[in-house]
């Protein structure tokens, strides 16, 4: 219940990070492209480094609202997630198997000859051929972008329910955040916790991703960009502790008798120890030094 709450806390603000270089060999996850979105966010582009792109449509005007996703109602599901087409120079393909809730164009990109699509949390317009629903996606083409294969993320329903290992490595983290990339001819998908960014698990594939071997776990990211996981980092260090200062503010103006004041004095004492901690260290590393923030209360003027 309390990780639900401060996940709350830490969704305000949270940066767009998809970075704009690619390289010649490896199309490193977090150099995607510049994602272009229409004026309504109806319409998204992925542009891949050989001018091919993914376009993403979706067909409800607000996506986010918690309506079109929660009403329990599978239709409204599939309204608010976005389709996807793979446009290629002489192709067009619609990746017809799945729908993608939440894309980011970091995880539409393409190694050497290889075209990938990864989402962590897919819509599916049909079942598994064992029955099942849901989960993640990671589909490629060694095509051109003329056919995808099957789901083959180490996560997906088929490849999971094999391997107790792989399965339960993925439940201990019940939500998480991938990135995907191919370097050599393995496979190598990479998850993290999706607040802290204080974890990884890596997952590798020798045999194009029919079967997966790991997990690797490291406290330092293999595939994650390390400037994406700093600003990220810092990210759920400012707001985890804008949560603290909060409760603090709360309590003091408990203190009886209520006085007025009472929030602007913590937020102004604890809010400069933040800021000149930041000055020195960075902001992960202020969240573990600093003292939990306590009440503080308006300095009273002589004879009030």
């Amino acid at each position: 219940m309390k990780k639900a709450v401060l996940a709350i806390v830490v969704s305000v603000g949270v940066l767009s990070l998809a970075a704009c270089r690619s390289g010649k060999q490896e199309h490193q996850p977090g150099l995607s492209e510049t994602e272009k979105r229409s004026a309504d966010g109806r319409d998204r582009t992925c542009s891949l480094p050989d001018g091919s792109q993914f376009a993403l449509t979706a067909h409800a005007p607000h996506l986010g609202k918690y309506d079109a996703f929660h009403s329990g109602k599978i239709r409204d599901a599939f309204a608010a997630a976005f389709h996807i087409t793979y446009r290629g120079k002489h192709v067009a393909t619609t990746l017809a198997s799945f729908n993608d809730d939440l894309p980011d164009c970091v995880d539409y990109g393409m190694s050497e000859n290889t075209i990938y699509a990864l989402t962590d949390k897919a819509v599916f317009r049909f079942m598994t051929a064992d029955g099942k629903r849901g989960g993640s996606v990671l589909v490629v083409s060694d095509d051109g972008g003329l056919t995808f294969s099957d789901n083959l993320h180490p996560n997906a329903p088929l490849q999971a329910g094999a391997n107790t290992q792989l399965k339960a490595a993925f439940q201990a983290f019940a939500y998480y955040r991938s990135r995907f990339r191919i370097l050599g001819g393995q496979y190598q998908l990479e998850i993290t916790d999706p607040l802290s960014f204080d974890k990884f698990l890596l997952f590798v594939s020798a045999n194009r991703g029919k079967t997966w071997t790991g997990p690797i776990g490291s406290v330092d990211p293999t595939v994650f960009s390390s400037s994406e996981v700093d600003r990220q980092r810092a990210s759920f260090a400012w707001n985890a502790w804008q949560f603290k200062l909060f409760k603090a503010e709360q309590e003091a103006c408990k203190h009886p008798p209520p006085e007025t004041g009472c929030a602007s004095a913590t937020n102004n004492d604890w809010s400069a120890q933040w800021r000149a901690c930041l000055s020195e260290r960075a902001a992960p590393a202020c969240l573990k030094s600093l003292p939990d923030p306590t009440p503080r209360l308006r300095e009273r003027q002589p004879g009030a």
